[in-house]
């Protein structure tokens, strides 16, 4: 039995669950699983790319063979990932593997020295988390305190700079263009109302007060809850510049949740336009306001997008992935 050494970040919520699915699919694989384990002549896998950059080349001198996973962060989008990704490229010839989520970090990567060493894979999706909700949408915005004849627009996904408040938007993540987009729907109907999860969402808070909006907030403390508040929704709305998922993409598939969403992170590779949810050009507002319309009116088929959307979601959930890894794996110990 092989030993893979795996070096996680604490930023937990999301990444944690990914690390967490990532065992599990190893052990299914076949490999012994050590963490932060300074060994020698050993398989690193780092899921956070600033670790890999940092620390790649002490654990090199040791003969271990490096891998890492690289989400987002495309200068050509986001110009302040420029110097991290230039010195990154210094150091590509030290890593065996380098795993991507979507096709447009594929190509930056293809691009800046690691052709022949990328392997896309993307964040995949546990469907028993989302198949576990049994009560209603009614009963569940009951509980939630919700407005059961509201439209109700989600967007669970984490937009604030650092794990504060958030009061300073990250505008990668679009929150921006978000409100831009829920203040012309507002003036348009007045039941819109927003159900807001995760950290750092002053921003937009702060931004749906200002407009006038009706919103909640809440904070999940167990990423298995999520499903419960995708089940009270009408529409989750992405509005990002730039993604590694998010993992909202097939999680709203899996919770049978209209999607609408900017071009951008696994949209680019899974999201087909009127098949199985809506996607917008980056900051396309005028798009992303008409499919929210759309579907509002009952303009499109959307009982026929819900059920290409959880073949979707089946078809990248982490079972699926198995053979993905093993082979991912095995050209770094080939």
């Amino acid at each position: 039995m092989k030993t893979i050494n795996l070096m996680p970040d604490n930023s937990g919520w999301v990444t944690k669950e990914e690390n967490l699915q990532l065992e599990k699919i190893l052990f299914k694989c076949g490999y012994k699983i050590t963490k932060r384990n300074i060994g020698i002549n050993q398989i690193n896998f780092f899921p956070d790319k600033y670790s890999a950059k940092k620390k790649g080349r002490f654990f090199k001198l040791l003969g271990n063979k490096l891998a890492f996973d690289y989400y987002h962060g495309d200068p050509r989008i986001s110009p302040e990932f420029k110097p991290f990704l230039d010195d990154l490229k210094k150091k590509s010839n030290i890593f065996s593997q380098v795993r991507v989520s979507h096709s447009g970090i594929e190509q930056l990567l293809n691009e800046s020295g690691f052709s022949g060493r990328i392997t896309r894979i993307p964040i995949g999706i546990d469907l028993d988390i989302f198949n576990q909700v049994k009560e209603g949408r009614d009963q569940i915005r009951e509980t939630l305190g919700l407005p059961k004849s509201a439209f109700i627009i989600g967007s669970f996904q984490k937009d604030g700079v650092g794990w504060g408040n958030g009061e300073e938007p990250k505008l990668i993540k679009g929150p921006d263009i978000f409100l831009k987009v829920i203040k012309e729907l507002s003036n348009k109907y007045d039941d819109i109302f927003v159900l807001l999860t995760g950290p750092s969402r002053s921003y937009l808070i702060n931004g749906l007060r200002k407009l006038k909006v009706n919103f909640k907030h809440f904070l999940v403390p167990n990423y298995k809850e999520i499903a419960y508040y995708y089940a009270a929704i009408d529409v989750y709305l992405v509005t990002s510049r730039e993604e590694g998922g998010p993992k909202a993409i097939l999680e709203s598939m899996a919770s049978k949740v209209p999607l609408v969403s900017t071009r951008v992170g696994h949209a680019l590779d899974l999201v087909e336009n009127d098949f199985n949810g809506w996607i917008s050009e980056i900051e396309d507002y005028n798009s992303l306001i008409s499919h929210v319309i759309n579907i509002y009116e009952g303009r499109y088929d959307i009982e026929r997008v819900k059920l290409n959307g959880i073949h979707t979601a089946k078809e990248n959930s982490y079972p699926m992935q198995i053979e993905l890894w093993r082979n991912f794996f095995k050209k770094i110990d080939s």
